[in-house]
């Protein structure tokens, strides 16, 4: 991953790691106040991708943003499954990918793993002002949620946003597209093009319409 990259992470999320770092030693217990104030510094910046899939989507930064800040290295407290994508560390954050009605967690809902008296667990907000927290291996439809889509954030709000381009053009970058992203970051929006003629293409692109609704309308038949 670039240093500018690196840097322009670290930076988003500073306020964020300075109140994990001391929760990665080896002895360290989190409680409701250090996860709540987790959960909130962590919403306030926001990676998106245009894309899911390559080297500048949201699989792929997925996989290297943790190793980038350097949170997956304590394989002490680590607990490792069959996938090493699905490791559970501290500091990971995950988004719930499908309802658990059983677990009162919803498509969308955004956790965080964190050391307790009874090892890892994930922390979701409790909507009361609080948290709750769940046995990692109870959460079995989750992703990693360093960067999502775009899409996927629609309906959310973050104080900054780095939107993600990929370095070469797409079907899926259009004009609407980058006005969804843009919209998500509250006071603050970065962003990263390696190629800044996807960019100006993107602008240029807008989505097209297949269903013949605007023929009907502005032509319609005799």
């Amino acid at each position: 991953m670039q240093p500018e990259v690196v840097h322009a992470l670290r930076e988003g999320w500073s306020a964020w790691l300075e109140v994990l770092k001391p929760l990665q030693q080896a002895d360290a217990l989190c409680d409701n106040a250090q996860a709540l104030q987790l959960l909130n510094l962590f919403s306030e910046f926001q990676v998106l991708c245009a894309l899911r899939q390559g080297a500048w989507g949201v699989q792929s930064l997925n996989q290297q943003i943790a190793m980038a800040l350097g949170l997956s290295k304590n394989a002490e407290r680590n607990f490792q499954p069959a996938k090493a994508q699905d490791a559970w560390f501290v500091g990971r954050p995950i988004m719930v990918t499908r309802n658990d009605y059983h677990l009162q967690l919803m498509n969308g809902d955004v956790g965080q793993c964190l050391p307790t008296a009874n090892g890892l667990r994930v922390a979701f907000p409790d909507g009361k002002g609080g948290v709750r927290w769940v046995l990692p291996s109870r959460l079995d439809a989750v992703e990693t949620v360093w960067a999502m889509t775009v899409h996927k954030s629609q309906g959310s709000e973050y104080g900054h946003v780095l939107l993600v381009l990929p370095d070469r053009d797409s079907p899926v970058l259009t004009r609407e597209l980058l006005y969804t992203g843009v919209t998500r970051a509250k006071s603050r929006l970065s962003w990263w093009a390696p190629n800044a003629s996807v960019l100006f293409n993107a602008v240029a692109q807008r989505v097209t319409r297949s269903g013949g609704l605007a023929e009907a309308l502005f032509h319609p038949s005799k």
